[in-house]
């Protein structure tokens, strides 16, 4: 099982670099790793409300948009040692998952409300040699389901 781990970067109350600028815009998630985790899934939720200018904010209708950050695997030390983990990414890519996901419209007002939620997802050992393994038999992204749950057969 992977246990608890902690995120240091970005930290809480801190802001994430989403600056779309070439130059600027590569921004990283870091944390301590429990020494049972080696396959990350990273998830950024965006809420925001949105509805008509002449409507009460309040009317407005709340959404959100989950952006997969992407997956990363750490990799594995001989003496088990728990060592941070840094994940980097274009936070450009930010930019085009809401034009991709949040469609225009001029007669719309939208904006964030309440913080962004990070979700950072661990999976063991076990399931990093899972996915490992079917990513190169399988060409279909559909994985037969994992579990780790043994049955016994009479």
């Amino acid at each position: 099982m992977v246990h608890d781990f902690d995120v240091t970067t970005p930290r809480p109350g801190v802001r994430l670099n989403l600056n779309p600028n070439p130059q600027q815009g590569v921004s990283k998630f870091e944390w301590n790793n429990d020494k049972h985790g080696r396959i990350y899934d990273i998830y950024y939720t965006m809420s925001y409300k949105e509805g008509r200018i002449e409507d009460p904010v309040e009317a407005w209708k709340r959404d959100m948009m989950v952006w997969h950050v992407g997956s990363y695997s750490a990799s594995k030390t001989g003496s088990g040692e728990v060592q941070p983990e840094t994940f980097r990414f274009n936070s450009a890519i930010f930019y085009e998952q809401v034009q991709e996901n949040i469609a225009y419209n001029e007669d719309l007002r939208r904006r964030p409300y309440v913080q962004a939620k990070i979700t950072i997802r661990a999976g063991s050992e076990e399931l990093y040699h899972y996915h490992h393994l079917n990513e190169s038999s399988h060409p279909s992204p559909d994985l037969p389901e994992y579990t780790n749950m043994k049955t016994k057969l009479n």
